[in-house]
């Protein structure tokens, strides 16, 4: 922060042009000078929006400011809000404003832009108001039908209300520091048209088309100020300028001027904070109230003492207007504009530009309304866009809604911690229905801005320079972000956006080239808050599980680059993610999100991202650090001058498979993120994918077998939990530490297996808390038995005669285990029901595998680990190691595949293909399992979906008497022109049963 000019030492002087340039330039605001009366004036004070999140640092003493980022005005301190006398909202007073039809339009302003009469409406009266922090205390029921009355009654009523709505929302009033003040958002939370998509869409689209026309100004990357001349009758005098009059805001016989008063507070106009008001002189030029000999006077309404008034003639005006820079400002100049009629950078001296001194310029704008207000003259700290115009007024419907969404998602996303608890109590209380139409409404407004970003964003690969997209959101254009140059220049204009539909016209290439760039939405405060808020939804959902977790994935993410976006979040400063913290980093979004820190980015939520995505992210990672092994490999080569293998080779033989994976995977310790190939010994084979296949399923079959008692099976759910009797011995734990490393590098090199492990065991390998529930899919017989224990009466809960110990088997012997200090002689009762359950399921599922589980835990994260598997929940991460248990379906697998070296246009009309479908279609599916396992080595289908799997069958030649070939490696099947169907399906059978290993046998 540096000191303006006349906070140097005394014999230092500075013209008044040096003051307004350091003070519009600067990097920060500067420092008010110090008063006798306020020690501690010379302070500046940092806040944020309470909408978009922006840091701002102020002047100190102010009672509120204008964000320039998304248009709202704070309050600082608590004022006077007006529409406490009205009676609070229902539908029986909704009845009696339809009997007087000419009010009803006022009367649904006023109530909806009073933030005291809307707390007040919808209240539940058999829920008391203070405990709001349990409950919102609103009726839901009762809202939905006000808002369906309303909507009936045409659009001037909608429009009073979104109107009223969007007033409110600009400027509340008031401090939101609790929660009984915050009830107003969740009432307009149930507008009807915030659920229309199209309607968002249009409303976005208005947004840019006032962009491209001009009507809001889009300003410099530094805020210079803008001036309201006000309403007087001619001749009359200015405030300040009367003989022997003291001026608003300053004290009389100050020092230096300085005011003792909170400037805003004295600020009748509007005026935006920390700019002199201008008043028109009668010779027709524009002059700052105030005056004097010593040039030091303060103007009413001024944040800023000690600016010297002046007067800015008209020649000196239109020279403003062209675009001259606040560094060129000569003394006591100033730079007007009118409110409504804000100066764009399409109408600064241009041709036939309307004179300065003329009639339609000399006309006094009327006075405007709060959403009409210029933004304060302040610096926003790592903000990248200033709006410098005012939002026109205007009456559409898709407009309003699109605003006011926007601000009701920035409101319940910045919130403070405590604030937050509220919020989530509230959803808490939504029936599942209303809470996904919520999670559905943000979403929507997601894909509304990131359908424009990607119509209008570059194409194909980074270009250097400007390029098209959105920035900071609905009040202004966006600040272009260069990842070789950092910040660029604003944006031109912006086409408008179509539906999502039209994303499908272009090219396969072009759609698979084309992404959205972190440069296109890194400054958007309102995707920005729209992520924080459904990560506050997610949290819900956690608690509640209302939806699947794929409900909150948002399709348009897919069109985002996010192997570049998760670049970006691994390089903000601070990110240090390890798997231990993935449940608090997906439900909260894991890294700080103030404006204070990098830039946005959507790995920062992974709730937000598709599985498909995340999958992208990790194949990303392990590509990247397979690529830095092996130069690491070659280079070592090159300066210990011998060969070093930059694969990870497994050599086995079939009949010893487990022990030459175990002594080759020890022996390849370190080596783990190298690239995997698999050689069977004797087999003439070569590894490009399919040979490791076939590895994992023998190698997963083998250590799962129950005579080597490594895994115990349940009988009833058919899972495989590791044995609590097995004792801890070298050879066990090398064999659970090997189980670990085969689920890492299956999932480090793209392959499914199909482990028959618990969804428990990806909870805690991502370090997830664990309970009741999970316990009894491990083992349900026992699970049900402790929840109805929960449920037993006290004589039902003694006559089981039950003690704080369990009985396990440890190889054929049974043996007694305390579950705490001298437990056996412990009864369980109904006080301590619940603490006995609950350490039952901690030693079942923690205390007595912690050993064993230990060691595969280390060999799974010895592969793969890092900030990409913390993207992952746990029912992602077992869906991409296992693939998914879906049948296969014929039909969609025969929209994907792909045909080679077939002699006609059409190959699907061929005999032998034909044949092939008709045969799969009528196969059990057992048969069809055993049948995918054939052609790609695995019988599963990846976890995205069968339509993101490869597919292909090859004619190999005419008839002949060979069997069908398949390629696991390129997921291929090899068919020859068969004479008969018979014959095919003979030879087909025969190789699907019988085949196994590679090359020629």
């Amino acid at each position: 922060m540096f000191n303006l000019p006349w906070q140097k030492s005394r014999g230092s002087k500075s013209s008044p042009s040096t003051v307004l340039s350091e003070l519009h330039v600067g990097s920060s605001v500067p420092t008010i000078p110090a008063s006798k009366n306020r020690p501690n004036s010379s302070r500046s004070i940092t806040t944020t929006c309470s909408s978009c999140g922006s840091s701002i640092s102020l002047p100190p003493h102010l009672r509120s400011f204008l964000c320039s980022t998304c248009n709202t005005i704070k309050d600082l301190r608590s004022t006077s809000v007006r529409g406490g006398d009205l009676e609070p909202v229902s539908c029986a007073l909704l009845e009696k404003w339809i009997e007087t039809p000419h009010s009803l339009c006022k009367n649904l302003f006023d109530s909806f832009s009073s933030p005291t009469c809307l707390n007040a409406s919808f209240h539940m009266f058999n829920v008391k108001l203070h405990s709001i922090s349990t409950s919102h205390g609103l009726d839901l029921d009762e809202i939905d039908v006000f808002f369906q009355q309303v909507w009936s009654l045409g659009p001037e009523p909608q429009l009073a209300v979104l109107r009223g709505a969007l007033k409110l929302l600009r400027r509340p009033r008031m401090l939101l520091d609790k929660p009984e003040k915050l009830r107003f958002l969740i009432i307009l939370m149930a507008i009807p048209s915030l659920q229309n998509v199209s309607l968002l869409n249009r409303g976005l689209s208005e947004q840019m088309k006032e962009q491209k026309e001009g009507k809001r100004v889009r300003g410099p990357r530094v805020a210079t100020p803008e001036f309201q001349e006000r309403r007087r009758p001619s001749g009359d005098v200015p405030r300040g300028e009367s003989e022997g009059r003291t001026k608003v805001g300053e004290r009389k016989g100050g020092k230096n001027g300085v005011s003792d008063r909170a400037v805003l507070s004295q600020n009748k106009g509007n005026i935006p904070v920390g700019v002199p008001a201008p008043v028109r002189k009668p010779d027709g030029s524009f002059g700052v109230t105030g005056g004097g000999a010593a040039g030091r006077r303060e103007s009413a309404g001024s944040a800023i003492p000690g600016v010297t008034g002046g007067s800015i003639t008209s020649k000196e005006r239109s020279r403003g207007e062209s675009g001259s820079s606040p560094s060129s400002i000569s003394p006591g100049e100033s730079r007007p504009g009118y409110r409504g009629e804000p100066v764009s950078s399409g109408r600064r001296g241009g041709a036939g530009e309307t004179p300065p001194n003329s009639a339609s310029e000399s006309r006094v704008s009327p006075p405007a309304e709060l959403h009409d207000m210029p933004p304060a003259n302040h610096v926003q700290s790592n903000s990248s866009n200033r709006c410098m115009g005012p939002p026109p007024p205007t009456s559409s419907i898709p407009y309003l809604s699109y605003c006011i969404l926007s601000h009701l998602i920035g409101y319940q996303a910045h919130t403070g911690a405590e604030l937050n608890k509220n919020i989530v109590n509230w959803y808490l209380r939504f029936s599942s229905d209303r809470f996904s139409l919520v999670v559905d409404m943000v979403n929507s407004f997601i894909s509304s801005r990131l359908t424009y970003m990607y119509r209008h964003s570059s194409d194909g690969d980074d270009d250097e320079g400007v390029s098209g997209g959105v920035g900071s959101g609905g009040s202004s254009g966006g600040r272009v972000w260069s990842r070789d140059r950092g910040p660029a220049a604003t944006p031109g204009s912006l086409p408008k956006v179509g539906p999502v539909s039209g994303l499908t016209r272009s090219s396969s290439k072009s759609r698979r080239s084309r992404k959205i760039r972190i440069y296109d939405y890194c400054n958007d405060w309102q995707i920005t808050a729209a992520a924080r808020f459904m990560s506050v939804l997610f949290n819900v959902n956690f608690v509640a599980s209302y939806l699947p977790t794929s409900q909150f994935y948002n399709t348009m993410v897919d069109f985002v680059d996010v192997c570049g976006d998760f670049g970006a979040w691994q390089s903000r400063d601070g990110t240090n993610l390890n798997a231990d913290m993935l449940c608090n980093g997906s439900l909260f979004g894991g890294t700080d999100t103030s404006p204070d820190a990098t830039k946005f980015t959507f790995c920062a939520f992974p709730c937000l991202l598709s599985l498909g995505a995340k999958t992208s992210v990790l194949e990303y990672d392990a590509k990247k650090q397979m690529e830095f092994k092996a130069r690491e490999a070659f280079f070592d080569s090159l300066s210990q001058r011998q060969h070093i293998e930059p694969y990870l080779k497994i050599k086995v033989k079939r009949e010893s498979l487990l022990a030459d994976s175990l002594s080759e995977i020890e022996r390849n310790n370190g080596n783990y993120k190298k690239s995997l190939r698999v050689e069977f010994v004797g087999e003439p084979g070569i590894d490009v994918g399919g040979i490791r296949k076939e590895w994992f399923l023998l190698l997963k079959t083998a250590l799962f077998n129950p005579a080597r008692n490594l895994f115990v099976e349940d009988e009833e759910s058919h899972y495989c939990w590791f044995n609590p009797g097995c004792k801890a011995q070298d050879g066990d734990l090398r064999e659970y530490r090997l189980a670990g490393v085969i689920t890492g590098l299956a999932l480090y090199n793209s392959s499914m297996l199909d482990l028959p492990l618990p969804p428990v065991v990806f909870k805690k390998l991502l370090g997830c808390p664990v309970g009741l529930e999970d316990f009894t899919v491990v083992n349900p017989t026992v699970g049900r038995s402790l929840s109805q224990l929960l449920k037993f009466t006290e004589s039902e809960v003694e006559s089981l005669n039950l003690s704080y110990n369990v009985i396990i088997d440890s190889e054929g012997v049974k043996k007694s285990c305390d579950l705490i200090s001298n437990g056996s002689h412990v009864s369980v009762t109904t006080r301590n029901r619940r603490d006995y359950v609950s350490r039952l399921v901690k030693f079942f599922l923690e205390t007595s595998i912690s050993t064993t589980f230990a060691e595969y835990k280390k060999g799974f994260h010895s592969v793969v680990g890092g900030n990409a598997l913390s993207l992952f929940r746990p029912e992602e991460l077992e869906a991409l190691v296992k693939g998914s248990s879906e049948p296969l379906d014929i039909g969609t697998l025969k929209t994907v595949t792909r045909y080679q070296n077939f002699t006609t246009e059409d190959p699907e009309s061929e005999l032998v293909v034909r044949w092939f479908w008709k045969w799969a279609e009528n196969l059990e599916e057992e048969k069809q399992k055993k049948l995918l396992r054939f052609i790609t080595g695995s019988d599963r289908i990846p976890a995205t979906g069968i339509s993101n799997m490869n597919f292909k069958i090859t004619f190999s030649g005419p008839d002949c008497d060979r069997f069908p070939v398949s390629h696991t490696c390129f997921n291929e099947l090899c068919v020859y022109g068969y004479s008969s169907r018979q014959k095919f399906i003979d030879k087909i059978v025969m190789a699907m049963n019988e085949s196994e290993g590679f090359g020629i046998r």
